[in-house]
């Protein structure tokens, strides 16, 4: 079973929830144990005052010794406990016990009320109660000798040596617990910290990539690679910019320039404004992408589904790249009509760059094939053509923002690296998948997944 993090807090706080549930029971049994014994203490107290109005109507002659004696054998029975009359200074009026008991209760008792909740003689826990009596010098003693009060207060010291037992344990289990999830946590804020100072953490190692802060550390990680590469392309794509934008406008300058000064013929001028046309052009193209990433990024670019013919788009595609490397062969093949609900000019658009691509980096009298199929519930458009082939290096980055491929390929053609940034997007708009496959010198197939 997996280590989760909501498993360790789930066993702290149903440690802390057992917890609370013992010191609760912990105070009802102490507040169960003074109930207890206040009963006990009127129940002394009642049987103290018969005995007391019993032994005043023997003294007064009104009741015989025996009918004292039989009211202590019954108030004896009832209690559980032994019972004595004492007469002035001590000495026993009359009695059914061990006289030994009589000298653990002091002559003080004579006089007042007095309670004694607990004592011990030659071993043995006794209670002891005692009430004068009222109009003579003697008092009626109860002397409780059964194991209730010595139960109720071991057990209350059982109880409260467990309760703290178990409050010292999950204290040091929330310590541990705490320690150990801090750690991380004290490491993911370092390393955040210092990622916003533009500084480059080392990855965060978490002890276990089964709960949520391992989760979390993998997530973070993941983050940290995504911005190095993402500050990756873009300084590649600065460079790059940089030098697509001042080649086309030394370009226009130096031509212009010519002109201007005379070193260009007027019999020139047209082929030079063609040059400038084509470098402005080119720019026009540049800033074009720039901007489509930009609305894209931002999510400002929406769809406009309708239905859409899949073989008839394609074919106007290769129709409008009639008389460009005609030297490439073209063909497509349908199994069977097949449309879907898209954003046509979009679909048009994601389709050009990859038919341009196959035809631009294929080799001469190479050949590109269209396939149009069904699978299931999508639609399944595969191109492949026979040129020069990626890297397995550059597949991997082939849908990054502003990366171009290695400079054998980008070198043939002109390029922004924002192209297939863009197909990616759109693409995923559409709830569509793209995979590439290729092999270096042999060729590369594209397949689209389209959902009908």
């Amino acid at each position: 079973m997996k280590s989760r993090l909501g498993t360790r807090y789930f066993l702290i706080f149903g440690g802390l929830a057992v917890l609370s549930a013992a010191v609760t029971g912990l105070l009802l049994f102490f507040f169960n144990m003074q109930s207890l014994e206040r009963e006990r203490l009127k129940t002394y107290e009642h049987a103290a005052e018969s005995l007391a109005a019993v032994s005043d109507a023997v003294l007064r002659g009104r009741e015989s010794e025996n009918s004292m004696r039989s009211a202590l054998s019954i108030v004896e029975t009832t209690l559980y406990a032994q019972v004595f009359v004492l007469a002035e200074h001590g000495e026993p009026f009359t009695s059914i016990a061990n006289e030994p008991i009589l000298r653990a209760a002091p002559l003080v008792l004579i006089g007042e009320n007095v309670y004694i909740r607990r004592f011990v003689y030659q071993g043995v826990s006794y209670a002891l109660y005692a009430t004068p009596l009222p109009y003579t010098d003697g008092a009626v003693v109860i002397v409780d000798s059964d194991s209730t009060t010595r139960f109720m207060d071991e057990a209350g010291y059982l109880i409260a040596i467990c309760v703290l037992g178990v409050a010292l344990f999950m204290l040091i289990l929330a310590g541990i617990a705490a320690q150990s999830q801090a750690a991380p946590i004290i490491a993911l804020k370092s390393a955040v910290e210092r990622l916003r100072a533009g500084e480059d953490p080392d990855d965060i190692t978490a002890s276990s990539q089964n709960n949520e802060l391992g989760s979390l550390s993998g997530i973070f990680n993941a983050m940290k690679s995504a911005l190095a590469s993402e500050a990756r392309a873009r300084d590649d794509f600065t460079a790059n910019i940089s030098h697509d934008l001042r080649t086309p406008l030394t370009s226009i300058h130096g031509f212009t320039q010519g002109m201007i000064d005379g070193v260009i013929k007027p019999d020139e001028y047209r082929k030079t404004l063609e040059i400038i046309s084509r470098e402005a052009k080119h720019m026009i193209r540049l800033t074009g992408d720039i901007l489509e990433v930009a609305r894209i990024d931002s999510g400002r670019l929406k769809l406009n589904r309708e239905y859409v013919d899949l073989p008839e788009l394609l074919q106007e595609i290769l129709e409008g790249l009639t008389g460009s490397n005609d030297n490439i062969r073209r063909s497509l093949t349908v199994e069977d009509p097949i449309g879907v609900m898209a954003d046509r000019a979009r679909l048009m658009q994601v389709f050009t760059n990859l038919i341009v691509n196959a035809v631009k980096y294929n080799k001469p009298n190479g050949e590109v094939t269209i396939h149009v199929s069904r699978k299931a519930k999508a639609a399944i458009v595969t191109i492949t053509d026979t040129g020069i082939g990626m890297a397995e290096d550059d597949l991997a980055r082939i849908y990054e923002k502003f990366y171009r491929a290695d400079k054998s390929r980008s070198s043939l053609k002109e390029g922004t690296g924002i192209g297939m940034y863009v197909v990616k997007r759109l693409l995923e708009m559409h709830d569509a998948n793209i995979v590439y496959t290729s092999t270096i010198g042999v060729g590369t197939s594209v397949k689209v997944e389209l959902p009908l």
